[in-house]
């Protein structure tokens, strides 16, 4: 449940201006975490296997703005060293609460991978429509959306939004396929609810006069929202089909070549470390952001203000990360796939399911020493 914990001095005359900046976390889901520099602090860096890999550069489109809190792992790989261990050269481009424009640039060969949410390529395929993409990792086990409604709201459950309006980032997927996945696991019929679109600020307010019944997000996004305008929102519990759901995940061109999918697993083994550092010290994590991005750090807030609002998105963010359990990092079981595809109402509507992904890459990815990353981020200090 979220709550408004405690007065937040400070934090809510600004609170518009920050969920402007940080609102596209919403788009993908959530997203990807930190690491620490052993340069830095002294200590041994973590047993890689890049050992004289080639050297690569690579284009990411992300969804987001440039250091928006919850997308900090996917590039502090600069700043802490990662890269520089991969081999890698990485430039990020960014279409803020344009998710379509970072898919497409990949599909386009403009640039090499984007994070967005399954449905982004299941709903086309589906339609006949492969866009030649493929889902390679995601450091997530569960959907990282949630659906909020008012903390006495007489919705209990999915099925309840029936009817109902219900507020969103975006039409379409992933929000408005998410909604009916859940109505429909819950018994109930999507067919009547009303999709309104405002960002999540606004969309508190709008929960607080009724004007919508529910909203859906990003599980950060709605609980620091939540926090910087005192609203009490419920989160509904997700059916047991949907909560073995996918949420947002890494994606490529299905033709990349040899070489390229080595850069890719390199770049994703800088990525997990970083999620993985952040896991054990979020409060560096977002000052080594704010070295990188300067522009990422709100002016108009105090240090401490600023480090509350920024680590209430990374923490929220971090915590879903997690491996399956058997310690498989990024993996997702076909079987699964087949769940989720049938949870979307397109069970049946493609042929061949494993054109969606490829998991030849997750072993390489997760070759490394995680608990030497963790013993860094332990030992890390500025």
């Amino acid at each position: 449940m979220i709550r408004n914990k405690a007065p937040m001095a400070g934090l809510r005359a600004s609170s518009q201006k920050l969920l402007t900046r940080v609102g596209a976390v919403a788009a993908m889901g959530a997203l990807l975490l930190t690491t620490a520099c052993a340069a830095q602090t002294g200590a041994a860096p973590a047993v890689t296997a890049a050992g004289t890999a080639k050297p690569a550069s690579l284009t990411i489109a992300v969804p987001f703005a440039a250091g928006a809190p919850g997308g900090m792992p996917l590039w502090l790989g600069e700043k802490l060293g990662y890269f520089k261990e991969e081999n890698l050269t990485v430039k990020f481009v960014n279409f803020p609460g344009k998710p379509a424009e970072a898919v497409g640039l990949v599909v386009a060969g403009q640039a090499d991978l984007t994070i967005t949410a399954p449905d982004t390529i299941i709903v086309p395929t589906a339609k006949g429509d492969n866009q030649g993409l493929k889902w390679i990792f995601t450091p997530y086990q569960r959907p990282s959306f949630a659906i909020a409604v008012p903390e006495d709201s007489a919705i209990k459950s999915a099925k309840d939004l029936a009817g109902k309006n219900v507020g969103m980032p975006s039409q379409g997927p992933p929000f408005e396929t998410f909604m009916g996945a859940n109505i429909k696991a819950d018994g109930g019929d999507a067919a009547g609810t009303k999709v309104t679109v405002l960002p999540v600020s606004p969309a508190m307010e709008a929960l607080r006069k009724g004007d919508v019944g529910a909203y859906i997000a990003n599980r950060a996004e709605l609980k620091l929202a939540a926090e910087l305008t005192g609203t009490k929102v419920r989160v509904l519990d997700m059916p047991g089909t949907v909560e073995k759901g996918l949420a947002a995940g890494v994606m490529m061109r299905g033709d990349s070549t040899a070489d390229q999918r080595d850069a890719y697993t390199r770049f994703l083994r800088a990525f997990l470390k970083s999620g993985i550092f952040a896991q054990e010290n979020p409060e560096a994590a977002v000052k080594l952001n704010w070295e990188l991005y300067p522009a990422s750090k709100p002016s108009d807030q105090s240090d401490e203000a600023a480090m509350t609002t920024a680590k209430i998105i990374l923490d929220t963010t971090v915590d879903e990360y997690r491996p399956t359990a058997d310690g498989k990092w990024g993996y997702i079981a076909p079987e699964r796939w087949t769940a989720y595809i049938a949870g979307l109402g397109l069970g049946g509507k493609i042929a061949d399911e494993s054109v969606l992904y490829d998991n030849s890459l997750l072993e390489k990815v997760s070759d490394f020493d995680q608990d030497a990353v963790r013993e860094t981020a332990r030992k890390y200090t500025s």
